[in-house]
């Protein structure tokens, strides 16, 4: 502010949103699962009500966008959403849980920001999100790009159990950076469909169908692994 910044755009995050059981989430329904939420996800909302009150408070120009589980090309770490979207389309995972998710393209993401400097209003939040997909749906897309047969899909009990067995596994072991856990499995269900409208209507936001993310998502690695093979780290749904 001292700087005179015109506007600051805050990435956020969907788990920021309250849950709504009777339709999709929109910007206006209140955070409501604080004592459901992860520390990860209540650590968001925090930083979210910062920033808020210093767009109330303070006079900050900002604008927040909620962005929902990224997909897409040039991921280099790989996030473990793209990971496990690579090893499905190399028939290395061959079982997943029946859970759904918001998705949206990492560059339909970036653009939002851009779209949100430009005519995002001061002090407001967007929903960045495209497709609400299945795993069955959305991996299904990924194992077609690399022909291989699709996940078979396990009830989200099976889940929930070998996630408990593995995370107290890891506790006796002494481990406290592990990704075996059950928060992941409730984050895999905890967010229904999510209303993009008002980033579609105020930043004339036009995301890209996620057929065309899935497909460039799977041409990137694999370029990326013909040219330099990259170490994958394992994460959990990795059976």
């Amino acid at each position: 502010m001292a700087c005179g910044v015109k506007r600051f755009v805050f990435c956020s995050t969907m788990g920021t949103l309250g849950r709504n059981r009777n339709g999709p989430v929109t910007e206006d329904i209140a955070f409501n699962w604080h004592e459901q939420a992860p520390p990860y996800i209540r650590s968001r909302r925090a930083a979210e009500d910062q920033f808020n009150r210093y767009c109330r408070e303070n006079g900050l120009p900002g604008v927040a966008v909620c962005i929902a589980n990224t997909y897409g090309p040039e991921d280099y770490q790989p996030t473990p959403q793209g990971k496990i979207l690579w090893e499905v389309a190399n028939g290395k995972v061959r079982l997943l849980w029946n859970a759904a998710q918001p998705t949206v393209d990492i560059r339909d993401a970036a653009r939002a920001m851009l779209l949100a400097e430009a005519h995002g209003r001061i002090g407001e939040r967007y929903i960045i999100a495209n497709e609400f997909l299945s795993y069955r749906d959305l991996f299904g897309l990924a194992a077609t790009e690399g022909a291989q047969k699709p996940p078979i899909v396990l009830p989200l009990s099976a889940a929930y159990a070998s996630a408990w067995i593995g995370e107290h596994i890891l506790k006796t072991l002494r481990r406290k950076d592990y990704l075996v856990r059950c928060d992941a499995v409730f984050l895999s269900i905890a967010f229904g469909e999510l209303d993009s409208t008002k980033a579609r209507r105020d930043l004339h936001w036009k995301p890209r169908p996620m057929t065309e993310t899935v497909r460039d998502s799977i041409a990137w690695f694999r370029k990326r692994k013909d040219n330099a093979p990259i170490e994958l780290a394992p994460i959990f749904g990795h059976w």
